[in-house]
């Protein structure tokens, strides 16, 4: 019986191990997605500007 409970225990620490590591893995994808479409609009804005402070 004790043996059966110290299971249970170990399968819900790897269980919440692994929620864990899901979500810090959904945070970094987040985190990189951000960081991606700011380069990107900010190689837009850079591209942008020259051209506009060329008509003015």
């Amino acid at each position: 019986m004790y043996l059966f409970t110290t299971l249970y225990d170990i399968i819900i620490i790897i269980i919440i191990i692994i929620i864990i590591i899901i979500i810090i893995i959904i945070i970094i994808i987040i985190i990189i997605i951000i960081t991606t479409t700011t380069t990107i609009i900010i190689i837009i804005i850079i591209i942008m500007t020259p051209t506009t402070t060329n008509i003015v």
